[in-house]
């Protein structure tokens, strides 16, 4: 019995990614200079696009539909899907020191007076 191939997931963050931010209602921002081609060439090369918002599906579906770009995807989720690889522009990539996670985090999140900068991890360089 022949075992079945599963397509190769790569999940796509609508907002910040293929569109700008999104409104205060949830509602994507402006589709992003060269988001067709990107999820064209997805598409070409037999990868399973899913998109992922936090914000309502629907509103991600009428913006997809909307610029033209159902058709390139093959779901739309609000959580994070199992997947081979994550495209979004808040991540932090994890290498497995803790330490490096939490300067990265320090550099990349605007002070929102919510967190203290003073306080480190014990052990932290």
């Amino acid at each position: 019995m022949a075992l079945l191939s599963r397509p190769k997931v790569i999940a796509v963050d609508l907002d910040g990614v293929l569109a700008g931010q999104a409104s205060p209602s949830g509602r994507p921002g402006a589709l992003r200079p060269g988001a067709l081609q990107f999820l064209q060439t997805l598409n070409h090369l037999g990868y399973y696009t899913v998109i992922f918002t936090a914000n309502p599906t629907s509103n991600a579906n009428e913006w997809l539909r909307a610029n033209g770009l159902a058709g390139l995807v093959k779901e739309v989720v609000n959580t994070k899907p199992m997947a081979e690889a994550y495209i979004d522009d808040k991540a932090i990539r994890f290498t497995g020191d803790f330490a490096q996670t939490l300067s990265e985090i320090r550099a990349t999140v605007s002070n929102t007076g919510l967190a203290n900068p003073s306080y480190s991890m014990q052990g932290e360089k």
